[in-house]
């Protein structure tokens, strides 16, 4: 009797597994479809909790939800966050070029462009900081073999100064793989090294406690590095500032 009450729960959860299982891809495409038929209308509300709800479910994320989100707040008047979406998608669509033109679009409806400031080695140090493995990946290899190329042909030719130019670049090259290998294992675990401000005027912190007084202001669509994270706030560096916002202020990508 026991045996046959047993046999008959563990039929009846294989029959609730199977059809909640069902169900779910069921509601996928569904999901998909009908966040498609919204933002056709024009209702860019309703077609990003449609995707939000898909993304929801997906444990490795999607690429191209992320980037339809991306359109929506965009629409939607949302640029800080449509910045956010794109970014995320970009970590995947890097050779996209309409997701840059809409990247590129969503930063000037910001007005974001470079600190001038800071001058042209703060610019620069702010725009490496924004690169990702793949780009650190091609520079290296790109640099590799300059170098090696150089190096032989002053071997050959018996130009030293040709040889130093030729080690330098193979050491750049050493370097931008090194950073590359390290962007890639972070992004491998789960790490998050960027953030995407939501709000105007966000206040940055010399610590994390939001009574101090703030040390600078970011603005809305700004990227910034993450140096450290808790669970309430990042430690964050950008625009020539260091310093720590409260992490519900920040997209992470």
């Amino acid at each position: 009797m026991k045996r046959s009450r047993r046999g008959l729960w563990l039929l009846c959860f294989l029959a609730l597994l199977l059809t909640s299982v069902a169900q779910a891809m069921e509601d996928a495409p569904g999901l998909l479809a009908q966040a498609e038929r919204s933002y056709r209308a024009g209702e860019y509300k309703s077609a990003a909790q449609s995707w939000q709800r898909y993304l929801s479910e997906q444990e490795d994320g999607d690429a191209r939800v992320e980037y339809n989100l991306g359109n929506c707040a965009f629409r939607l008047g949302e640029y800080a966050v449509a910045i956010w979406r794109y970014e995320r998608a970009a970590r995947v669509l890097r050779s996209s070029e309409e997701l840059s033109f809409n990247l590129g679009l969503a930063r000037q409806r910001l007005g974001i462009g470079p600190d001038e400031s800071q001058g042209l080695l703060g610019q620069l140090r702010d725009e490496f900081a924004q690169w990702r493995s793949g780009d650190w990946l091609w520079l290296g290899l790109t640099c590799e073999v300059l170098g090696l190329l150089l190096m032989t042909v002053a071997l050959l030719r018996r130009k030293p100064g040709l040889l130093i130019f030729g080690l330098l670049l193979a050491l750049v090259g050493s370097a931008a793989l090194y950073s590359a290998r390290g962007l890639d294992e972070a992004q491998r675990g789960g790490t998050q090294s960027h953030a995407i401000v939501f709000g105007d005027r966000t206040p940055i912190f010399a610590e994390p406690r939001d009574a101090l007084e703030p040390k600078a202001r970011l603005g809305a669509g700004v990227s910034v590095r993450v140096l450290e994270a808790t669970p309430a706030w990042l430690r964050v560096e950008g625009r020539g500032v260091r310093g720590w916002v409260a992490r519900d202020r920040l997209g992470l990508y």
